[in-house]
């Protein structure tokens, strides 16, 4: 009888993680195809609708990136709250309604060429960009030790990367058939319909018994400003700092191809399909080579980080393009140590509750992008070359402090010893 209720619940587990990496799948493809031509839509580009703007283009990209990013600080733990007194079956088919709406106003914002409108549509998109929270929230019940917790984000970030690895092949092609902004309004109204396609798959595929959660008392739900300061110093400051690196290096990527390595803007975007499949393959090496989850932990972690630091320097000395694939394709397995390090260190040491501990980590990601996007930004106003040695920066930080607390905990551990 055991037996059979361990089968039917390892069953479940699986019908319903594979029902959460296809709600990703839909929506990081949707994100991956407006990513390689968003960038497009500000620079001095064929399908720019920035051409009356007078201020600083980058500085206008990183404000819309960081105004998305603000927006998901201040909203993801409401989300996360909502979920727990509403459940997360019905938060995630709200979430995706909204986008729904997000994508067309963001295609109107297009087709007349109003930046003020492109900047409502982007502010809408923080407010309701909780997928990645409440799709992890639903496993949390499930997934409960930090081994697997780190296998489910590899198997994840090879979904994300498989997305990444697709989509701008596909956005590449329409930028090629259809001239000027027809190809951008065609795949912002795409990801309007991929949407609904969440909405549905939500409302028909995921377990109701996640609607019967049960409501804690308001004492019980810590306010995000005090948990979030009371846990950053002791687990998210390397997080945190790991972040403003790769969200530099990822948001300005294509501007360091163009304007740096002189890369045609259609052909940036193979690049950011190349990005993509390095991070697919190496999280699925990751997948295959530790079926159980094991860990690579704090050396790995360590060595992850001074790989980042050397490959992003790299790629501002150099245009060759065989020579900035390799590059690439390193920083691919960098990111695949770094980021499932990290995110299972926090769940397994956070004591918060489920929704609201997923919640504070993508609140961390979240800050960090509404920061480091506008440094970037003002900083590639100087020099095309400035992101990638403020992310370099970041990731030099996060080394340190990291190294910091491994000394310290082995001070702490010698001093242990020596007292008995």
């Amino acid at each position: 009888m055991q037996f059979r209720k361990h089968l039917s619940h390892k069953q479940s587990t699986r019908s319903l993680r594979a029902t959460i990496l296809t709600l990703t799948f839909v929506d990081i493809f949707s994100y991956a195809a407006i990513s390689p031509f968003f960038a497009l839509l500000i620079l001095d580009t064929p399908y720019s609708i920035t051409q009356q703007v007078v201020i600083s283009k980058h500085f206008l990209l990183g404000a819309l990136f960081s105004l998305f990013a603000s927006l998901q600080v201040l909203f993801l733990p409401l989300w996360g709250h909502f979920s727990l007194f509403f459940g997360k079956r019905k938060a995630l088919i709200l979430v995706n309604i909204f986008s729904c709406f997000t994508y067309f106003i963001s295609a109107v914002a297009v087709w007349y060429s109003w930046v003020w409108l492109l900047f409502v549509a982007t502010g809408l998109a923080g407010m309701t960009s909780a997928n990645a929270v409440l799709s992890h929230a639903c496993l949390a019940t499930e997934v409960t030790s930090k081994e697997e917790s780190a296998h489910h984000y590899s198997s994840v970030g090879s979904v994300i990367g498989f997305a990444f690895l697709i989509a701008p092949c596909i956005t590449r092609l329409l930028l090629y058939k259809y001239p000027n902004t027809q190809a951008p309004i065609f795949i912002y109204l795409f990801c309007s319909l991929s949407s609904l396609l969440n909405a549905h798959i939500c409302a028909y595929y995921l377990p109701r018994q996640l609607d019967q959660t049960a409501k804690p008392s308001p004492k019980h739900i810590p306010s995000t400003r005090r948990t979030s300061w009371q846990y950053f110093n002791r687990h998210l400051s390397v997080e945190f700092c790991c972040f403003c690196g790769w969200y530099t290096f990822l948001k300005f990527f294509q501007v360091v191809l163009i304007e740096n390595a002189y890369i045609d803007p259609e052909d940036s975007i193979i690049g950011l399909s190349f990005l993509g499949f390095s991070c697919t393959f190496w999280q699925g090496v990751r997948v295959v080579m530790t079926p159980h989850g094991q860990l690579w932990y704090q050396s790995a972690l360590s060595l992850s980080l001074a790989t980042m630091i050397f490959c992003v320097l790299a790629m501002v000395f150099t245009t060759n393009t065989a020579i900035l694939a390799g590059v690439v394709f390193i920083i691919g397995w960098a990111y695949s140590t770094m980021m499932p390090n990290i995110y299972s260190q926090w769940m397994e040491y956070s004591s918060l509750q489920d929704e609201v501990k997923s919640g504070v980590f993508q609140s961390c990601q979240a800050f960090a992008k509404v920061i480091s996007p506008l440094i970037a930004g003002l900083a590639a106003g100087q020099a095309s070359y400035m992101p990638s040695l403020f992310a370099a920066l970041c990731f030099c930080t996060a080394l340190l402090i990291l190294s910091k607390k491994t000394l310290s905990t082995q001070h702490s551990t010698t001093s242990y010893f020596k007292a008995k």
